[in-house]
């Protein structure tokens, strides 16, 4: 039977994730984190956006993947072509330089696209552009540049969908994609429905966790 492999996908870097990641380290799970360069405090204050400042930034995400998602958050569909490129090239060169590394992931801001976003994206480091498009399945991604989650970290049916992902059988390797907010966690229950959800993940041994570069490169789908 072909492997498993699950992705946590969070976006924007907000006051939460100093919450988050410590509990994905408890029970040993990656993720990918997608953040706007351009709206990341330089000091040491949250900022207006709600963004947590580099200082914090900078060794919290230390094991997990830091990707990219614009410089400023705009949706990319009402800029020109080479104000999309901009979006993109200079988020990708700053977030190599803020955390010493060759950015090459990405999130869609807002999710939205069109064919000249995604051209100009082929024109950046991207690898992959993750959608918000939940598709409920657990299927090998084909277009990179359209990587679809299976859901929503909210989604009411997620033990619903993970009990379906141990239990599935299958010759291709199997994605479970999960996206969302650290933000969207309010309440106690919400923080207590994540961690067992991580904690039914972490016991599995026929699932490995990586950031989404690692589950894609363990798929053999990029270099």
């Amino acid at each position: 039977m072909a492997s498993k492999y699950i992705a946590l996908s969070f976006d924007d870097g907000t006051p939460n994730d100093e919450r988050l990641v410590p509990l994905l380290n408890k029970y040993g799970i990656k993720a990918t984190f997608h953040l706007n360069a351009g709206l990341i405090p330089m000091d040491d204050e949250v900022s207006e956006w709600n963004r947590l400042p580099l200082s914090r930034l900078e060794h919290l995400y230390v094991g997990h993947e830091v990707a990219a998602h614009s410089y400023s958050h705009p949706d990319l569909r009402d800029l020109i072509e080479e104000e999309i490129l901009d979006e993109l090239i200079m988020d990708f060169k700053i977030l190599d330089v803020c955390f010493k590394q060759k950015t090459l992931g990405f999130a869609y801001p807002f999710g939205t696209f069109d064919e000249r976003v995604i051209q100009q994206l082929h024109l950046s480091p991207a690898l992959y552009a993750r959608t918000i498009r939940d598709t409920h399945q657990f299927n090998k991604p084909q277009d990179l540049y359209l990587l679809d989650p299976t859901c929503h970290m909210s989604t009411p049916d997620l033990f619903e969908l993970t009990q379906k992902f141990i239990d599935e059988k299958s010759n291709e390797p199997l994605f479970f994609l999960i996206w969302g907010h650290s933000y969207e966690l309010n309440t106690v229950q919400d923080w207590e429905r994540f961690e067992s959800f991580l904690k039914i993940i972490s016991e599995e041994e026929s699932i490995v966790s990586g950031s989404i570069l690692e589950c894609l490169r363990l798929m053999n789908l990029c270099s």
